[in-house]
């Protein structure tokens, strides 16, 4: 189990790595955010590869409904244009 001060150095780390990896790919950006979290926690990464083939299944669905939102949002405010041309 891990101590308090694990967890707060796991909070800083992700919080610090989140801002730094927003523009890698999803593959490179799971080890480069996961890595130093699991080194301040001090768990094996023996396992990142394991864990990678698994996050490519919810990366999918977090894709697509990025992409299901940005296309709704553009309908919305196209529509929203269309009105007011009217």
């Amino acid at each position: 189990q891990p101590s308090a001060g694990q967890l707060i150095a796991a909070m800083l780390t992700a919080a610090l790595i989140s801002v730094g990896t927003v523009g890698l790919p999803g593959q490179v950006s799971f080890f480069a955010s996961i890595a130093p979290i699991c080194i301040a926690m001090g768990v094996p990464l023996e396992m990142l590869p394991l864990l990678l083939a698994v996050e490519v299944i919810p990366d999918i669905f977090r894709t697509l409904g990025n992409v299901t939102a940005d296309l709704a949002v553009t309908r919305m405010v196209q529509g929203r244009d269309e009105a007011a041309e009217v």
